[in-house]
């Protein structure tokens, strides 16, 4: 609950991790029947060894973990000794060497993400604090959501919104749906596509008018921090190398005015000449998701929005259900 600093919050984020690997003699393979239904394995995964398969599961998930937590220090690429608002760990892993848990939906394979949860006993796992779900897939033919959420208050999510898709347990819980033939950055990308939903469930104009302010939207041309397609120095979604000047005041943002302006582009994230490669992350598109995040209001921001002091966003990733308690808002009065 939030007291005294109404932004000097954090959390714990227990996670519970699903592994799906259909194998057979010990390699990755699908059924002919799922064949027959239109399904392959993707990415490069048929014929992969089962150990393999798994060590990039455990290499991915330690990956996200990393990245969430690092995404969650405010101002963290300014002041890495900052502490992070959420501490991501696994709580419990459960694999599958099945092709189990699909539904007929919209005329398309999907993920039955209730027949899943229910097999897991997944309110056992909300009731004991889980608060998200991580499955690891193998097939983006079989059609999930980047991210779900079942509870108290409903479905805000990046997905159908459907209310009925998994269980609804006393607690809120989220699912991320990841394919683990890709890499830690998409796996990433669909966290940032939650935060981007809950955000504008949140406030929508103060987060997407205010803090994202998509480019050129603010005159004098001064971009603000964009979004988790898009960079402040580019309007093209999926534009994360772009190396583009532009101005922009995310580093040093505030609600009310333009904070310090400074010139940026790929560089100012990647922290490395091609943009491509990261000095910090390895990969210049993880690092701008990390840096974008980085810079959400979070613990201790210390800022305000019309003589209101801004709560830390991260509240509604780290308890969705007490945030909403606490005010359907990113600025408390």
């Amino acid at each position: 609950m939030i007291t005294g600093n109404s932004s000097n919050t954090s959390y714990e984020i227990p996670v519970l991790v699903l592994a799906y690997y259909p194998s057979e003699n010990g390699v990755l393979k699908l059924s002919n029947a799922s064949k027959e239904k239109g399904l392959n394995l993707c990415d490069g995964l048929e014929g992969m060894p089962l150990q393999a398969a798994k060590d990039k599961v455990g290499m991915l998930n330690s990956q996200t973990l990393d990245a969430m937590n690092a995404g969650s220090k405010y101002r963290g690429y300014k002041y890495p000794d900052v502490e992070p608002s959420l501490n991501y760990f696994v709580y419990d892993k459960i694999e599958f060497e099945t092709e189990e848990g699909m539904t007929l939906k919209y005329g398309e394979l999907f993920r039955d993400y209730n027949s899943i949860l229910k097999k897991v006993n997944i309110c056992d796992y909300v009731n004991r604090g889980v608060k998200e779900v991580w499955l690891w897939d193998y097939c983006t033919q079989l059609k999930g959501w980047e991210s779900n959420m079942a509870g108290p208050y409903g479905d805000i999510s990046n997905s159908d919104r459907d209310p009925n898709d998994m269980p609804i347990c006393s607690s809120t819980y989220t699912l991320y749906d990841y394919n683990y033939g890709r890499e830690v950055q998409e796996a990433v990308e669909d966290h940032g596509h939650q935060i981007e939903a809950v955000l504008s469930y949140a406030d929508s104009y103060l987060f997407w008018e205010k803090f994202v302010s998509p480019y050129g939207n603010r005159q004098p041309a001064v971009n603000r921090c964009g979004n988790v397609h898009s960079p402040p120095n580019t309007k093209a979604d999926y534009d994360w190398l772009n190396i583009s000047l532009a101005a922009s005041d995310c580093e040093d943002w505030k609600p009310d005015e333009l904070g310090q302006v400074k010139i940026i582009n790929c560089r100012t994230w990647s922290k490395s000449e091609d943009c491509i490669t990261s000095r910090e992350y390895g990969d210049g598109n993880l690092a701008y998701k990390v840096w974008w995040m980085q810079s959400i209001p979070g613990k201790g921001n210390n800022l305000t929005y019309k003589g209101c002091q801004l709560r830390n966003w991260w509240d509604f990733i780290g308890d969705f259900d007490n945030a909403n308690k606490a005010g359907r808002n990113l600025a408390l009065c």
